[in-house]
């Protein structure tokens, strides 16, 4: 991220990198028709983004044989679990919150997305934070937003969020794809017992 986080709602850090959290109890969902599913996530590589200057991906190839027929290749990976696309659990920064595979399921798979576009005030005002009147005015144009969405932002915020046992996912990119409403998301979280973050694949379900 380029720059930092502010501290009342997630916010993203460009137009290029946003945020979502999840909002309030999975509701009642409608019947999944043949949808194209996009994927906002970034793939894990030397360029990967962390929040701690100090960590780096790092994958190790090795390689067996020489030929098809005895062809063999794995890999051992080390990373940060706070960097690139990524899942805050509550046990971010709540002592009591959910760890990673802590979380219900019912909270990541489908629930309905709603996308909060301030790009432009973030453009001109890199130290602003998403207020409850941005909310309002999604309200007055789509409106209230759908019982259990995630909300697809460009900008950050931990504390309140967390503690109300709300996960936050960190740097999304490919939002201009989404419309505000309609779309579906399945987030896939690794599942890491005890831990705090981790990286995450984001799917999207966009409307018919």
């Amino acid at each position: 991220m380029t720059k930092a986080c502010s501290v009342a709602l997630v916010l993203a850090a460009s137009t290029s990198l946003a945020s979502a959290f999840f909002f309030g109890d999975f509701g009642p969902g409608e019947p999944l028709e043949r949808r194209q599913v996009i994927d906002v996530s970034w793939s894990l590589n030397n360029q990967t983004v962390y929040f701690n200057n100090e960590a780096h991906f790092i994958m190790n190839v090795t390689l067996y044989g020489d030929t098809a027929e005895d062809w063999h290749q794995e890999e051992v990976i080390t990373t940060a679990t706070h960097g690139g696309t990524h899942f805050d659990a509550p046990l971010h920064f709540y002592k009591d919150g959910w760890s990673v595979s802590e979380v219900p399921l019912e909270r990541l798979v489908f629930p309905p997305v709603a996308l909060v576009d301030i790009q432009k005030k973030v453009a001109s005002n890199d130290t602003y934070q998403l207020s409850a009147g941005d909310l309002r005015d999604w309200e007055r144009q789509h409106g209230r937003l759908p019982a259990g969405c995630i909300v697809f932002l460009r900008t950050g915020c931990h504390n309140i969020l967390l503690r109300a046992q709300l996960y936050i996912v960190e740097n999304l990119s490919g939002l201009e794809k989404i419309p505000a409403t309609g779309a579906r998301a399945i987030i896939q979280p690794m599942k890491i017992d005890g831990a705090s973050g981790a990286p995450v694949r984001v799917l999207v379900v966009l409307p018919n």
